[in-house]
């Protein structure tokens, strides 16, 4: 049949704006915020498939159940019934595709990144297309349209959307690659694998249903042993992950910053910013080190692996970061935070299942807040050319929170006094020792 009128007969003429309507629909009121890059671009781009792949599969159903009222089914060979299968199905297909590709329009507008995205998500939303549109017909074959549309639509609209709100949480990894990516994370492909042979899963199966059963039964059986084995290859992908689809990034990173300085390292696409960086945060950390003799960090930089023992901390700046953003960001980054291996044994002594008293983790964990606060607080004051001696009640309002009572017991000390105590609690959030919190000794 000619494109025209395989287009029309599909019903994908009407298709099509629904697809690349709710593509753009969803992206409006999505509210993630992300690091502006090619993978979370493609991500949030991609993400659209919750709403596009149930439309398509809804398509297809209607497509196929008009061969099954026809009794083509009954008469076809296996051969034959994949090839005609095939040329319903990629009108819908490609409504999908054009869905994606208006997602993906509106989420480079969003960001302001335009340039190609990472493919890596692209693939995994066409291959749930593909497989939305085949169990869409194997449906469609099957049942009635009147049980086969409400089934496809709402059956794969709950598959790609509810995973996240379920337990365990790496279910959400099998289906839709999302929430990606933080400065310094990047997007794991083990995620992307994982959706792809989930997709393939649904794909084979639905495949050994759309082969009649009186014609060839090895290609009717290939399929459902295709699903076990990918969907199994899956979960093994997945099953030890926790919600984040992401790991620590890795690459090059452009610095600028003589050395004696501190110096700011950025991700390359990041580096018109480092001008900006250093107009706006060096000069407030070297003030506050310069009048409170609080040493500052010698690096900031967006690899989450910073080197803390070398004095580099890890600084989550973002292009579309304001300067008063990027105030505080500068100032809680100049503190170092407690590892990840650090977090995971004061979590268990909060349950109780570790050596160190749940009372002395609470003191770790209020220690490093406090830091934090205490050179968020600087440096706003120091950015702004307010004196560094304000009082401990507008040193509160300005952390812009609730800061624990110890904060303004540190506020409250001498110089000297607050430097000491900084420098123990550096040392006790680098070494994961409680006990040397001044007066966190148990």
């Amino acid at each position: 049949m000619r494109f025209g009128a395989r287009w029309v007969a599909s019903g994908a003429w009407w298709m099509l704006p629904v697809c690349m309507g709710l593509g753009v629909a969803i992206l409006l009121v999505d509210g993630s915020v992300f690091d502006p890059s090619a993978a979370s671009t493609a991500t949030l781009g991609s993400s659209s498939v919750v709403v596009i792949a149930p439309v398509v599969a809804g398509g297809a159903v209607w497509s196929t159940g008009q061969l099954r009222r026809a009794g083509w089914w009954r008469r076809a060979s296996a051969r034959r019934s994949l090839g005609v299968v095939a040329d319903l199905l990629w009108p819908h297909v490609l409504c999908g595709a054009a869905g994606l590709a208006a997602s993906l329009a509106t989420a480079m507008a969003t960001y302001g990144v335009w340039r190609l995205p990472d493919p890596r998500p692209v693939v995994a939303a066409l291959a749930m297309v593909v497989a939305a549109a085949v169990s869409g017909a194997a449906l469609g074959r099957l049942v009635r349209e009147v049980v086969a549309l409400p089934v496809a639509i709402g059956g794969w609209y709950y598959v790609l959307a509810f995973p996240p709100a379920l337990e365990p949480t790496w279910l959400r990894h099998l289906v839709v690659v999302r929430d990606c990516c933080l400065v310094g994370r990047s997007l794991d492909t083990s995620v992307v694998v994982a959706v792809v042979a989930t997709a393939v899963a649904v794909t084979g199966a639905s495949l050994g249903l759309l082969v009649p059963v009186t014609q060839h039964p090895a290609a009717r059986l290939a399929g459902p042993l295709v699903a076990v084995l990918a969907l199994a290859a899956a979960v093994g992908l997945v099953h030890a992950r926790d919600a984040d689809p992401t790991s620590p990034r890795r690459g090059e990173l452009t610095c600028s910053g003589d050395e004696g300085r501190i110096r700011l390292c950025v991700w390359p696409e990041h580096a018109a910013e480092l001008a900006r960086l250093e107009r706006v945060v060096t000069p407030a950390l070297r003030a506050v080190a310069a009048e409170t003799g609080v040493p500052a960090p010698t690096v900031l930089t967006q690899d989450e692996q910073a080197d803390q023992d070398a004095g580099e901390r890890f600084f989550a700046a973002r292009p579309t970061d304001s300067d008063d953003d990027l105030e505080r960001l500068g100032g809680a980054a100049a503190f170092p935070t407690l590892s990840a291996t650090c977090v995971h044994e004061l979590e268990a002594a909060g349950r109780g299942d570790g050596p160190v008293p749940p009372e002395a983790a609470s003191a770790l964990y209020e220690a490093q807040y406090v830091g934090m606060l205490w050179w968020t607080t600087r440096t706003v004051l120091a950015a702004s050319d307010l004196p560094l001696s304000r009082g401990p009640g507008e040193a509160r309002a300005l952390a812009g929170s609730d800061p624990p009572p110890s904060f303004s017991h540190v506020w409250d000390a001498d110089a000297d006094g607050q430097a000491r105590w900084l420098s123990a609690v550096t040392d006790a959030v680098l070494a994961c020792d409680p006990n040397l919190v001044p007066g966190g000794e148990r």
